[in-house]
């Protein structure tokens, strides 16, 4: 009798085991992934094999003939998921932002190849429905709102001191939970760092307030479960910006994650410290571009000369921090070149060579973790409403880059916060 197996319980960035067994030899099949998102929104992936002679399929060894991916790709049933052609244009996403309930992933095995078009009219031999995890039952979740500061830490349960991290988002506002939860199952404290859009915080982002943004590095410096060596903070997009910022002015950071975030102030939000001010670079929605009804946001910013950076970023390039930048070549929302370009001018006439610049092919701007399908098209703030943005990239490229810099990143943290420590 032909069944599906697979771990019924994983965390999301885990790698997961599929295969298909009871089968008849050289038995052509069907093997679909289905996922609902929290908006009710369905996405599925499918993939053709041929079973061996003894009747077995195993994904992460078997070549995978037509379908959502070709060739063999052990989670190609994860990152390769879609909305079903028959929707039409729909833009939507697997976010999760309920990182206590599991996602459900439904696995469904059919006799024979079958087409996307298909497979809804067909039953299913076999199925399996298992559960993707953002946290480990041994990591606490815990809210903070102290009226000083907004968001959430992620706590592993540890009786030792463990190396603590900062996590700020980009330009959507709230708190983004699911990065930060997959960093803490890796044995951080994680604070994920609301600015706007959130309790006691404002609703329009109108200034970056980095006096805030320090109270919330004093918060996790000061926690009692974090090491006293300091501490690393990730950024991705504005966030990434901001945590450059800050940067130059607390040396408790001892290390700097930039995910696709622009080096200098952008989006006409300018940067306040204290009494301090970095201007925004010039930021003309005017120069957004629509190419087959998409926006496209790469050259909305002005480029400012290595000189001119001093007056739209604090000094991040003379912190002894060590850095990391993560970005895509295909970036549809900044110039990732020329920002970098000008970054590494500035470390370079600083002396400053403790850091890492990591560019990926054919990559967009929504790098997530691994194994969560790539977002490509979608709506951002910015520009016209009603008409999605072209965030870049190139879905089976865009998938491998999260996966890859996925890892860059926890060695590249667990290299200066916890082996320093311990070295």
């Amino acid at each position: 009798m032909a069944e599906l197996v697979a771990p019924l319980t994983s965390l999301i960035d885990e790698l997961v085991e599929i295969k298909a067994r009871g089968l008849k030899p050289k038995q052509k099949i069907t093997i679909q992934s289905r996922q609902t998102s929290e908006k009710g929104q369905l996405f599925h992936a499918l993939a053709h094999y041929i079973a061996s002679e003894t009747g077995l399929v195993t994904v992460s060894s078997d070549e995978s003939l037509g379908g959502s991916y070709v060739g063999v790709e052990q989670m190609g049933l994860f990152w390769s998921m879609k909305r079903p052609s028959y929707v039409g244009k729909s833009y939507g996403t697997l976010t999760k932002y309920n990182l206590v309930v599991p996602a459900e992933i439904q696995l469904n095995l059919y006799d024979n190849f079958l087409q996307e078009e298909d497979i809804w009219n067909f039953k299913p031999i076999a199925s399996l429905t298992i559960k993707r995890q953002y946290i480990c039952k041994t990591v606490d979740r815990i809210q903070i709102n102290n009226g000083d500061i907004c968001g959430t830490l992620f706590r592993p349960r540890c009786t030792q001191k463990l190396p603590g991290v900062l996590y700020i988002d980009g330009y959507h506002g709230g708190v983004a939970e699911f990065r930060a939860s997959l960093l803490a199952n890796h044995g951080f404290v994680v604070l994920v760092l609301g600015y706007f859009k959130c309790d006691n915080r404002p609703d329009e982002l109108k200034y970056i307030d980095l006096d805030y943004v320090q109270r919330g590095v004093n918060f996790l410096v000061r926690h009692k479960n974090v090491l006293e060596c300091g501490i690393g903070v990730v950024g991705f997009s504005l966030g990434g910006t901001i945590a450059l910022a800050i940067s130059a002015f607390s040396p408790s950071i001892k290390c700097v994650v930039n995910i696709c975030g622009m080096t200098y102030a952008c989006l006409g939000i300018d940067i306040h410290y204290r009494k301090r001010v970095w201007k925004s670079v010039e930021f003309d929605e005017q120069k957004i571009s629509i190419n087959k009804g998409f926006q496209n946001h790469a050259k909305t910013h002005t480029i400012p000369s290595v000189v001119e950076t001093e007056k739209h970023i604090p000094h991040f390039f003379k912190s002894d921090a060590s850095f990391l930048f993560i970005y895509g070549d295909d970036d549809g929302i900044m110039d990732c070149d020329e920002s970098m370009s000008i970054a590494k001018q500035l470390f370079q006439t600083s002396g400053h060579n403790s850091c890492k610049f990591v560019k990926y092919t054919n990559t967009g701007h929504l790098i997530w973790p691994p194994f969560i399908p790539p977002i490509k098209y979608h709506y951002h703030s910015k520009g016209h409403p009603g008409i999605p943005t072209d965030f870049g990239g190139i879905m089976k490229y865009h998938s491998d880059a999260q996966e890859e810099s996925w890892r860059e990143i926890i060695k590249f943290l667990k290299g200066n916060l916890v082996f320093k420590v311990k070295g």
